[in-house]
């Protein structure tokens, strides 16, 4: 993959669409080309974050934010608590077939490695 995120729809009400992230970097990183994106698609509203990578296995591994149409508002950024199943499932299922991101990944433990790979590991 050549950009730091893949922008995923996901089916959850409030988070219409799910950055998830595919190497070491941080959203400030690569905000501007994930706006351009949003704004290419006509979306205007909530965005999800998974910082998976860069993270790993926390509570700050996902983060939401607000896209008003042309830009993130910063104000918006912060920790999500809890997710949905749908976001959480959309993201195993991201990494289970792109193996090769979280196998490289040095943030990650074995363990966690085995269970993204299998799919497991949701949250």
């Amino acid at each position: 993959m050549n950009k730091h995120y893949k922008l995923l729809k996901s089916n959850d009400e409030e988070y219409r669409y799910v950055s998830v992230s595919t190497d070491f970097s941080r959203p400030d990183d690569y905000i501007e080309k994930l706006e351009i994106e949003l704004n290419n698609l006509n979306y205007k509203g909530k965005v999800a974050f998974d910082l998976l990578l860069s993270n790993g296995i926390k509570d700050n591994r996902y983060f939401g934010a607000y896209f008003d149409g042309k830009q993130i508002i910063s104000s918006t950024f912060s920790r999500l608590g809890s997710i949905t199943s749908s976001i959480s499932g959309l993201t195993a299922d991201f990494y289970k077939e792109n193996y090769n991101l979280v196998s490289d990944n040095h943030i990650l433990s074995k363990p966690q490695k085995f269970l993204l790979k299998k799919g497991i590991l949701k949250s």
